[in-house]
């Protein structure tokens, strides 16, 4: 395909959504640039392979869309960005969205010298590599940076902090280690910041204080704790402790964790993990061994905080956020809850609590509602594919009833994959069980509490769930 006396051409767009996916293929043609008067090229949702040609005559550029394609060869040493280079020309570029390719190799210098006009930055799922260029601090009028899905490595630069207009920052996904930079606390506009899933190091910045429009901040699987957990064994090491070593540099990090030890003193439950008490290294044989049930509130229900043994019981723990519902007493029970942090992590915590609601007990039947859902959905509420209206409470309520199973984790059905003989009742039953999880799941993660199940009808539920799948595969067998 060429394009030739194309001088007055001002959009391109042989693309649709992704309900309606177009089908072009091949490469790019070199001859796009020969249409030097467009401003607007979205060449996404298609087929295009190769690399993407210079587009240096392209000067009037205003969007560039190529997201979504087959592009490049995804080498991590790959120079596929080298493109990037001619675009400096671009003097009113405002949007560039290169996301879901196969880009890899670096990003380039360059990109510091793109129009400060630009502001969104779409270089999400891809394969790059290696570190954010320096300078990027001079692109003033970013919005929106989405580098989240790649492989950058090395430490955030400072300069970040001087994108004072900044409103979404994500950077999920990478290999970034070393310090959150402090300067974050200058982006007084920003309202996500999504830093999960790499390596950073040390402790959330107090600067981020700062950030009063902030209503998404994602810090999980990280290594940013208070403290560093050891595994030893007592008595002749016929028992296995955890120990928790906490860092007392870290502020609040032993006023959290003694407000979790006398939440646990207050229940028993063998899906609980036991917590002890705090003690020196000196008085460690001062240990709490009365435990008493009393309700309380988890407020931090999440796949990090629920432990499977070796024989799949779940242990609940982390119970720092946790609140007491009954009223505490002059001399016992005082200041239960944790003060350190907001109520819950984002995904999990009920969207009451972002409103300052009083928690309650309707909020762990949100987090329990969610869990169902990631768990057999295989998506967490924080996939980058959750935005907007779209969440996973409404991604499953779209697929239910009648496709769940086009929605549930593929890993379920590895027995029928295996080639395992199971009867056509015996597979229906099980669909049929699937179905009645999502229900389950989805009646609790209600967004309005009134709505959303009692704990109880759930525990009824899900037991009667399983007597059901346990029967139709032990007949099946």
């Amino acid at each position: 395909m060429e394009l030739v006396h194309l001088s007055k051409l001002h959009e391109l767009e042989p693309s649709l959504r992704p309900r309606n996916l177009n089908s072009l293929s091949g490469s790019i043609p070199m001859s796009v640039s020969n249409a030097t008067k467009i401003y607007h090229p979205s060449l996404s949702y298609n087929k295009f392979t190769g690399k993407v040609p210079p587009l240096e005559r392209l000067s009037d550029l205003e969007v560039v869309a190529i997201a979504r394609d087959h592009l490049v060869t995804r080498e991590a040493d790959g120079d596929d960005l080298n493109f990037l280079y001619s675009l400096t020309n671009a003097s009113n570029l405002n949007i560039l969205q290169l996301e879901e390719n196969n880009f890899g190799g670096v990003l380039p210098e360059s990109i510091s010298n793109f129009s400060t006009s630009l502001f969104a930055l779409y270089l999400q799922k891809n394969n790059i590599v290696g570190a954010i260029p320096t300078g990027v601090g001079n692109l003033v009028n970013l919005e929106i940076i989405n580098l989240s899905g790649n492989q950058f490595t090395g430490s955030i630069l400072s300069d970040i902090g001087k994108l004072q207009n900044l409103k979404k920052l994500l950077l999920s996904d990478n290999k970034f280690y070393r310090d959150i930079p402090s300067s974050f606390g200058n982006l007084t506009f920003l309202l996500t910041l999504r830093l999960y899933q790499n390596n950073f190091h040390g402790s959330i910045p107090v600067s981020l204080r700062k950030c009063k429009m902030l209503v998404q901040l994602s810090l999980h699987e990280n290594n940013l704790t208070v403290g560093s957990v050891y595994k030893g064994t007592v008595d002749q090491g016929r028992i296995v402790v955890a120990v928790k070593v906490l860092n007392l540099q870290f502020h609040g990090a032993s006023k959290s964790f003694i407000a979790e030890c006398k939440v646990l003193k207050g229940i028993k439950h063998r899906n609980i993990v036991k917590v002890l008490t705090t003690c020196s290294s000196i008085d460690y044989h001062d240990y709490v061994h009365h435990f008493g049930p009393k309700p309380i509130v988890h407020c931090d229900l999440k796949p990090n905080n629920i432990h499977l043994d070796h024989e799949m019981t779940a242990h609940v723990g982390n119970f720092g956020l946790a609140t007491f519902l009954l009223e505490a007493t002059s001399d016992s029970y005082s200041n239960q809850s944790s003060s350190v942090g907001a109520k819950g992590s984002i995904g999990y915590a009920t969207p009451e609590y972002g409103m300052g609601c009083e928690v309650s007990t309707s909020g762990d039947v949100y987090s329990n509602g969610i869990l169902l859902l990631e768990m057999f959905t295989g998506k967490r509420p924080t996939d980058p594919m959750f935005s907007d209206s779209l969440s996973l409470h409404n991604f499953a309520k779209m697929a239910f009833p009648e496709q769940v199973a086009s929605i549930a984790n593929s890993t379920l059905f590895q027995q029928q994959d295996n080639g395992l003989n199971q009867s056509s009742a015996s597979s229906h039953k099980i669909k049929e069980c699937l179905t009645s999880i999502f229900k389950a799941g989805l009646a609790c993660s209600e967004e309005l509490p009134r709505n959303r199940l009692a704990i109880n009808e759930v525990l009824t539920q899900l037991h009667a769930i399983k007597n059901t799948l346990l029967g139709s595969t032990r007949r099946a067998a």
